[in-house]
């Protein structure tokens, strides 16, 4: 009778013990949930503080020039006739002041830092570094076909990824090795810099892996440029997966691939979409592999989702040496990039920089010629300086 009663407790013990998992995974998505709304409704709040104070300096702004009057048949015009060619300018002028007024409303809701320049000074008034500017990448593959990626180990656009890297090493220190990528929004080029960064990393001679752990894409970058595929049993079963340590699905041999075009590179393909992908990160299984790829290659880098759609990122950092935020001109939110770096510095989250992606470097390169002439006029013509120096500061 001992043995049976102590049976039934095992029993009801291990049934507890299966709903644990997907209670602490119900907590997260709602911690998840809370975050995201919290961050939508700061800015909704901040858009409409700012309409608001648009709406009353237009109020404010408007006077009565002359009082309403009801004008009586008068049998002499009291003002001259104007002729056509008054007319259309004086509705040209009152058409421009009307679109400039539209323009400077529309200008004073946006909350998107529209250039580089721009970005470079919010980033310098939080004393976050600037790590490179990064160029649109364009690789011709044939038949009229271009791709975001650096398949050549000669191409024009490596030089600034390189900095990129050599930046990172600089800036997060020698044990720097284990690098996650992510941005504030979607659509900023995170993914295509995790990539660049990483064959930048090869072509140096680092033995270089990059982990997809974007869980939420439904066309991972490396099924898309190198027609890489999961083991099948891998959307099914994502934790089974990440269990290098045991062989039922291949062990690593099917978790990392090479990638035979580009030496030193290896991918570990994402498994595919998961609904639940919070679960998965904080698995085991994905911590011990990570702490596998840390001893056996030189440079790691993980891609992961924006921050706005959900704190994955924010899951990883316990294991990595340094995050990185990708920005993108015209696409960045000031707002949500601000309320990113605060959260990073209150919580000391390692970030080492951002970089600003899609710069085009033909009007860099002017400005930049157009700096160097006026400090060659005025010291004389002496225009040596360090350039690797000048272009980080």
């Amino acid at each position: 009778e001992q043995l049976q009663t102590v049976t039934q407790i095992e029993n009801t013990l291990r049934q507890e013990y299966e709903l644990f998992p997907e209670r602490q995974t119900q907590q997260t998505n709602l911690i998840q949930q809370l975050q995201s709304q919290r961050i939508l409704y700061e800015t909704i709040s901040s858009a409409l503080i700012d309409a608001r104070s648009a709406e009353a300096e237009t109020d404010g702004s408007l006077t009565i020039v002359q009082p309403a009057f009801l004008a009586v048949e008068p049998a002499v015009p009291l003002v001259p006739r104007l002729n056509e060619v008054a007319i259309v300018g004086i509705g040209f002028g009152v058409g421009l002041a009307s679109a400039m007024g539209v323009i400077f409303l529309l200008a004073t809701l946006d909350e998107r830092l529209h250039t580089p320049q721009e970005l470079r000074e919010f980033f310098g008034e939080r004393g976050v570094p600037v790590l490179s500017d990064l160029p649109q990448v364009g690789m011709s593959m044939g038949i009229g076909k271009t791709v975001p990626i650096l398949f050549e180990s000669n191409s024009e656009y490596l030089p600034f990824y390189e900095r990129f890297r050599s930046n990172i090493r600089r800036l997060g220190g020698e044990n720097a090795k284990v690098i996650l990528i992510t941005s504030v929004s979607a659509n900023e080029g995170k993914s295509v810099s995790s990539y660049n960064l990483a064959i930048a990393s090869a072509n140096a001679g680092k033995r270089t892996l990059l982990v997809e752990l974007d869980l939420r894409d439904k066309n991972p970058r490396s099924r898309k440029f190198f027609n890489l595929e999961p083991i099948p049993e891998a959307i099914a079963n994502p934790i089974g997966y990440y269990d290098f340590q045991s062989n039922n699905m291949g062990g690593l041999d099917s978790l990392i691939q090479r990638v035979l075009e580009i030496p030193n590179f290896s991918i570990a393909p994402s498994p595919g979409y998961q609904p639940q992908p919070a679960a998965i990160i904080e698995s085991s299984e994905v911590k011990s592999f990570l702490k596998y790829v840390r001893s056996q290659y030189d440079f790691v880098v993980i891609d992961t989702p924006s921050l706005s759609s959900c704190n994955d990122a924010l899951l990883l950092e316990p294991y990595v040496d340094g995050v990185v935020l990708v920005t993108h001109p015209g696409k960045t939110f000031s707002n949500l990039l601000e309320t990113t770096i605060d959260e990073f510095i209150e919580n000391e989250l390692p970030l080492i920089g951002a970089v600003i992606n899609n710069v085009d470097m033909s009007v860099e390169k002017r400005k930049s010629d157009s700096e160097d002439d006026e400090t060659s006029i005025f010291s004389g013509g002496n225009t040596d300086f360090d350039f690797e120096e000048s272009s980080l500061s």
